[in-house]
């Protein structure tokens, strides 16, 4: 579990186990972890977020796989997609496949209560791809 007081971020692999090493075309899975219920909006610098396991309502089709219209690397966790406030909220990261680099997660929450905002932001190094590909995908 890593990141800052507000927020911890739990990275798992495929397979379920903890992980703070990500390689280029993985898929990972994000838990977001809370002191209070929120509701937040999660954004990866790169590769693409979604909701895991989660069938894709009318609004997701409208706005896009990630909540908000045609931008895959943002997750709104609130009303529109179907989320109450929660201590826990899930996501799954896609990184493109190519050279390595870095992602960048942040979130920015709230409790459904109040306007104060918490962000929490968590930079974690991506191996490249065994296969290779365009390193263009990464800066």
């Amino acid at each position: 579990m890593s990141g800052s007081s507000s927020a911890k971020f739990v990275i798992t692999s495929h397979g379920g186990k903890l992980t703070a090493r990500l390689q280029a075309g993985g898929t990972y899975n994000i838990t977001l972890k809370f002191g209070t219920p929120r509701r937040a909006l999660l954004t990866a610098s790169a590769g693409s977020l979604a909701f895991p396991g989660k069938p894709r309502s009318r609004t997701e089709l409208w706005y896009g796989q990630a909540g908000i219209r045609g931008c895959v690397n943002r997750l709104a966790f609130g009303q529109q997609a179907g989320y109450a406030a929660s201590k826990a909220l899930k996501a799954r990261l896609s990184l493109p496949r190519g050279g390595g680099g870095s992602v960048t997660l942040v979130v920015v929450s709230a409790r459904s209560d109040s306007s104060a905002l918490m962000l929490a932001r968590l930079t974690l190094p991506v191996q490249p791809s065994k296969a290779g590909g365009s390193r263009q995908q990464w800066r």
